[in-house]
């Protein structure tokens, strides 16, 4: 029996809770249902329910298309791609976006999606967002794709220093005051940028940072962080 979109509501009514389901193929219903939903959401809850880049891909789309007013969105535990990352750009980078809380953790983003699918500028532009989760992903680590039929645009990515996108990403954004970005892949120089970034950063008052291998660059993150 696949599920029904009205079962998902929350305790609140303007919220959708589809998370720990594990729905997979079977979480299309819900992305129609936010299609045709005419409520007003604020709350969406889609972690771990083993979604893959399309199925993300096209909720998101919902979203943006619908549902403009939604204040805080959980993806985490779902397999982002090209598509999904675009969407998330499209959804963060209006000045009217209300999004404040975003938790992309578990997703597999890497560099390459920060930089090729305009999720880390949109995240740069974004000035709405102040908690975001990007833990236990890929970031600081840049898969150098090869391809018959390269674009300008993953020559960017290939020839782009491992963290430079993060790096970017924080440094245009002011608004942040929680960021998770521990279990990653932020290694020495790309903690350098990281925190060169982060230097004139105000706002930000809970960082973390655990689980990375910044080696001999530790004390320097620290000395411009702290």
């Amino acid at each position: 029996m696949l599920p029904n979109f009205s079962l998902f509501h929350g305790a609140r009514d303007d919220t959708i809770a589809v998370g720990n389901f594990g729905l997979g193929r079977a979480f299309t219903p819900i992305i129609e249902g936010l299609k045709n939903s005419t409520k007003s959401l604020h709350h969406i809850e889609v972690q771990n329910n083993r979604l893959d880049d399309r199925a993300l891909a096209d909720m998101l789309a919902a979203v943006d298309h619908a549902h403009k007013e939604v204040v805080s969105l959980n993806l985490s535990g779902n397999q982002a791609g090209g598509a999904t990352c675009k969407h998330l750009a499209n959804i963060i980078s209006p000045f009217s976006s209300r999004l404040t809380d975003l938790n992309l953790s578990k997703m597999s983003i890497g560099d390459d999606e920060l930089l090729t699918h305009s999720l880390g500028k949109g995240i740069a532009a974004n000035f709405s967002i102040t908690k975001l989760d990007l833990s236990h992903n890929r970031l600081g680590n840049t898969r150098q794709r090869r391809s018959s039929n390269h674009t300008s645009v993953d020559d960017a990515a290939a020839a782009a220093a491992p963290g430079s996108a993060l790096a970017a990403a924080v440094a245009g954004n002011g608004r942040i005051i929680h960021l998770d970005l521990s279990w990653n892949a932020i290694r020495g120089p790309a903690a350098v940028l990281l925190a060169n970034a982060m230097e004139d950063n105000d706002a930000l008052t809970e960082l973390n940072l655990c689980m990375n291998k910044f080696g001999k660059t530790t004390w320097y993150l620290e000395y411009v962080v702290v």
